[in-house]
């Protein structure tokens, strides 16, 4: 459980949080042999079927892991809630903190970054994050540090990508239906 090198749940041994970006690097065929996910190991284990599988997950990383296709339905949820979330008083974060997750900008580019925040959090009409107290902890998943959605969908993407092929150049090459050229 837990997949390569964990042991334990998602959450590691003491289901605790993983550290920021544990989790964007998950294999994608972690757990094959979970007992609790028997038809997914049986079905990933006909080599066809894995190899489409992987096509398939490279193909959603290629073209709908981008933040090009991300970035319009990120903005267009993030102008809807971002009022509530200013307005909200039992919040587990700040209102900079949700802004800077939906933010179009990475989290190296500290100048737009506070822009969008600024901008954003006027148009909601509240004051920004900075009169408000910092969480104890950061979501459960990514701990102290928040991972922003860009980052996030930009890093797994390059993952995925990357292992996909690793993963494509290790499995054997489809087998004709007659059974020719089989491996043994």
């Amino acid at each position: 459980q837990g997949g390569p090198g964990r042991s334990g749940g998602p959450f590691g041994p003491e289901r605790g949080p993983m550290p920021a970006g544990a989790d964007l690097e998950l294999d994608p065929l972690v757990g094959l042999d979970n007992p609790r996910m028997p038809l997914r190991s049986k079905v990933l284990a006909v080599p066809e079927f894995r190899r489409q599988y992987l096509e398939n997950l490279r193909t959603l990383a290629e073209k709908s892991m981008t933040w090009e296709a991300v970035a319009p339905v990120v903005a267009s949820y993030r102008e809807l809630v971002a009022e509530e979330v200013a307005a909200e008083t039992r919040k587990l974060g700040t209102l900079e903190a949700f802004l800077n997750a939906t933010s179009d900008s990475t989290a190296s580019d500290d100048t737009t970054s506070d822009r969008a925040t600024s901008s954003d959090a006027e148009r909601a009409g509240r004051e920004t994050a900075a009169t408000e107290p910092a969480p104890a902890f950061g979501p459960p998943r990514f701990g102290p540090r928040q991972v922003p959605i860009r980052e996030f969908m930009e890093t797994r993407s390059r993952y995925l990508l990357r292992r996909t092929a690793e993963l494509l150049a290790e499995s054997p090459a489809e087998s004709p239906a007659n059974g020719e050229g089989q491996r043994p």
